[in-house]
């Protein structure tokens, strides 16, 4: 199950203080992690390829999986090296994988307790998995992390559902793989008055490869 999150401005406004952000000149623009390419390879040579290119892109978050393996990789990362995941959860915020914020802890928490209520059976509502995602409980201040913004911005991006006048949440993904490849997509988008609408994606991806038919993991 993978819980995406995208925030982008939602309007100006006077009430928050805008982020800290650095700037620095640059000789080359680099593109955004949207631009990152898509080659028909395994999950490892599809990042290990990126990895000798990270240098063209902004700081950016990628898995890649066959349905067999689940890998990460990040620009960002000491090693730079794609990372195999073991069975398990992980939580992933803007930062590294499993960076401790507050918010990506509790929602590892609840999500293994949405996992256990799930009976995995086709077409079943992922509404559990979206409740989940909504959580605007802010962390305590002694909780706060220190990633270079304004005590206030702090505050504010502790949640895992961010919604203030100028920033927020626009869109919780929920995407759901079962072992034969069936798979259901579940967005819902928000605009600065709240809910504006949900879509809903089922399918099933070709577990075909040149060698032949890969076996569904059980």
């Amino acid at each position: 199950m993978d819980g995406r999150q995208r925030r982008r401005p939602l309007r100006r406004t006077d009430q928050l203080p805008r982020p800290v952000r650095k700037t620095h000149r640059r000789t080359l623009a680099r593109r955004a992690g949207g631009r990152l390419p898509a080659r028909p390879c395994g999950p490892f040579d599809y990042l290990d390829g990126l990895a000798g290119e990270d240098g063209c892109y902004n700081g950016f978050n990628l898995l890649a999986s066959d349905l067999r393996e689940l890998w990460w990789y990040s620009n960002r990362s000491a090693s730079r090296q794609p990372q195999r995941l073991r069975p398990g959860l992980y939580g992933l915020s803007n930062a590294l994988l499993d960076t401790p914020w507050p918010k990506v802890r509790s929602r590892v928490g609840a999500l293994a307790e949405v996992l256990a209520a799930d009976s995995g059976q086709a077409n079943a509502s992922a509404e559990p998995y979206l409740q989940m995602l909504a959580d605007a409980r802010q962390a305590a201040d002694f909780e706060l992390p220190s990633t270079g913004v304004a005590p206030e911005w702090e505050k504010l991006l502790s949640s895992a559902f961010i919604r203030s006048p100028l920033y927020g949440t626009r869109a919780s993904t929920v995407l759901r793989v079962r072992h034969d490849g069936r798979f259901d997509l579940s967005e819902r988008s928000f605009d600065a008055d709240g809910r504006i609408g949900d879509v809903n994606f089922h399918g099933k991806l070709n577990l075909q490869r040149d060698t032949g038919i890969v076996p569904a993991p059980r």
